[in-house]
């Protein structure tokens, strides 16, 4: 009975979080058209996937699911969607930053805080 649940969880943890089916059908992918992969994504994903299988198997290791491992994993589950959303405020956040220093040269908050004046 207890790997029964653990199947559907894990098959619910790849329905999610589809890192596994990146590494399996990746070569596949590149066939049809060459693309990138930016590996900073692609290995958070795949190390938040990792922690959660090995949390995963931590849990259930006794079959008895008590309250701070489920606590725990949705834990783990929360501070995933928080890397992801914050990450990509930050990232914006730098390259709008980026892209006005590249059109204003020095960049309007670097000319404030030394007191250039504008040319």
């Amino acid at each position: 009975m207890a790997l029964v649940g653990f199947g559907r969880v894990l098959f619910a943890l790849e329905t999610i979080d589809a890192s596994a089916d990146h590494l399996l059908l990746l070569p596949l992918f590149y066939q049809v058209k060459p693309f990138q992969v930016h590996p900073g994504p692609f290995l958070r994903d795949v190390g938040f996937s990792l922690a959660a299988v090995a949390l995963l198997l931590f849990v259930i290791r006794d079959g008895r699911l008590e309250a701070w491992e489920t606590l725990t994993l949705i834990g783990l589950y929360i501070n995933y969607v928080l890397w992801i959303v914050v990450g990509t405020r930050i990232l914006e956040w730098r390259n709008r930053r980026r892209k006005a220093v590249e059109e204003d040269g020095i960049g309007k908050s670097m000319r404030r805080s030394f007191g250039f004046k504008r040319s």
